[in-house]
């Protein structure tokens, strides 16, 4: 539109004095939830040496992609969310580098009076554990303490908090998050399958094979979450995981009667005199060999339908005989490490608030695409992110009226109302059960093409790639030498040959 653009050094002056409004509605916004979880663990008579106990959860990141394989981030983040509020508690922010100093070192002048992001010099692995700390720190000054979180197993973070935390970190208990347990549980397979190609194909670890498997896993997570005698519960939560290779390979003798199906009918038909083979082929057809699915319909996806999955499942049967004894074993060492964790595991609880919170930042913060580490707009992105988990899609009219002391114009407002109608909208509509119906047969659909020999071969690393086996430059000489050398031979040597020819046929 031919229209000028802002300079750089204006949009940084407006990106900074936003910064210290949202900084300090940040802060405000975390105090007041703070009051709340307190007054709520006094209503519930929580306490800890005679101080409010609240449980929290923790997780953090990083301001570039991973993929789990470096590490070296400029900047990172990390939240502490209530339990009962699902409010941002604590928000921390770290930072490697300061453009102004960076550049003032490599000039090798010393830097003019400015406000400094740089606020960490350890490594980047280091941050996620030191900001939770501080958080824990922190709520000494509010009167409570975190006596119980929730946070998956890819940081220190408790025995951090034990070691730094004094006088009531060493209580301080952790629970698992049962979706990354499980989500580490299906990395393992996939890696156990890429390091051992026998264990692939039908009947063995294939990848519906380990969906099921980790499916057992969850379900029992969530079924054992449910019972009131916790201490029976652990113990059958750690039977249930450690049994699940026998129970989804069609071994039912050890299985629990209240989590699997086929254990209550071959139970059923043995107390009324009949013989456990009793059961024909059709019966063990419907129940399909146990009741995962079942478990994921009534309590995992909440309203997805069992005759959906079945036939999305199809006649895949699998048979104990399938199971190599190598196999087994492997299966049985990653089961068990899940297994060691019953306990943290049986409240069934989940990091999903505090990876919200991080889905949220992604939008503020590009995707991680671009590097805002370099003059606080890191540290500013962060803090819209929180203001708007802790106030709603409606938090940008809000925070306006409230730094500015001054009513937004009506088209803003309306905007936002839009946004949060069309988010409530979404919601409704995948709470939908034939919603949830149509996205596990999208699902099943998906694993049982991208199986298929053909589909491999446009990706992954059994792709058709084009590779020259030699250069063009060399194939010609070696073309050139190959017609020299039994081509292109005098005719003496013809002669040779063909008289060497005959003797060896004679002889």
């Amino acid at each position: 539109m031919d229209s000028p653009t802002m300079a750089q050094n204006t949009f940084s002056v407006i990106e900074k004095e936003i910064n210290q409004w949202w900084k300090v509605m940040v802060e405000e916004e975390m105090a007041s939830a703070i009051d709340l979880e307190k007054k709520i663990a006094i209503e519930k008579n929580r306490y800890h040496e005679d101080i409010p106990s609240i449980t929290v959860i923790c997780d953090g990141g990083w301001s570039k992609r991973s993929h789990k394989h470096s590490y070296n981030a400029l900047g990172g983040v990390a939240v502490v969310i209530g339990a009962e509020t699902k409010k941002i508690l604590h928000i921390g922010i770290r930072n490697k580098y300061c453009y102004i100093c960076n550049r003032c070192n490599s000039l090798g002048i010393t830097p003019k009076d400015h406000e400094c992001f740089k606020n960490w010099t350890e490594s980047s692995q280091s941050m996620e554990s030191d900001i939770i700390v501080e958080g824990f720190l922190k709520a000494n000054d509010f009167g409570v303490r975190y006596m119980h979180f929730i946070a998956d197993g890819d940081s220190s973070i408790h025995a951090q908090i034990m070691e730094r935390v004094p006088v009531w970190g060493k209580f301080v208990q952790k629970m698992e998050c049962a979706n990354h347990i499980t989500k580490c549980l299906r990395g393992n397979l996939e890696n156990l399958v890429n390091e051992n190609p026998s264990y692939k194909g039908k009947g063995k670890l294939c990848k519906r094979t380990r969906i099921r498997i980790v499916s057992a896993v969850r379900c029992s997570i969530r079924r054992r979450s449910s019972e009131k005698n916790k201490t029976l519960a652990i113990k059958n939560l750690e039977h249930d995981i450690r049994n699940t290779t026998s129970h989804i390979y069609g071994d039912h003798t050890r299985c629990n009667e209240d989590f699997c199906k086929v254990k209550q009918t071959l139970d059923k038909n043995h107390s009324n005199g009949a013989q456990t083979d009793a059961v024909d082929d059709d019966n063990d057809d419907d129940n399909g060999d146990d009741d995962i699915f079942l478990q994921q319909s009534e309590m995992w996806t909440q309203g997805t339908s069992l005759q959906a999955q079945e036939q999305s499942r199809g006649s895949y049967m699998l048979s104990n005989s399938d199971l190599q004894s190598g196999m087994r074993q492997d299966l049985a060492l990653l089961l068990n490490n899940v297994a060691r964790k019953a306990r943290s595991l049986l409240g069934n609880f989940t990091t999903n608030l505090a990876e919200c919170w991080m889905h949220m930042r992604t939008k503020f913060d590009g995707g991680k695409i671009l590097n805002h580490c370099n003059r606080g707009s890191w540290h500013t992105r962060c803090y819209a992110t929180a203001l708007r988990f802790n106030k709603g899609p409606t938090w940008s009219p809000n925070v306006w009226e409230q730094a500015t002391e001054s009513t937004p114009g009506a088209y803003f407002e309306k905007l936002y109302e839009q946004r949060k109608q069309c988010i409530n909208n979404n919601n409704t509509t995948k709470d939908k059960c034939t919603i949830k119906q149509n996205r596990w047969k999208r699902k099943m659909s998906s694993i049982k093409e991208s199986n298929t020999k053909k589909a491999k071969q446009h990706y992954g690393k059994e792709s058709l790639q084009v590779e020259t086996d030699i250069a063009s430059e060399e194939l010609e000489k070696l073309k050139v030498n190959y017609l020299n050398k039994n081509i292109d031979i005098p005719e003496t040597e013809i002669i040779k040959i063909e008289k060497k020819h005959y003797v060896s046929t004679m002889f």
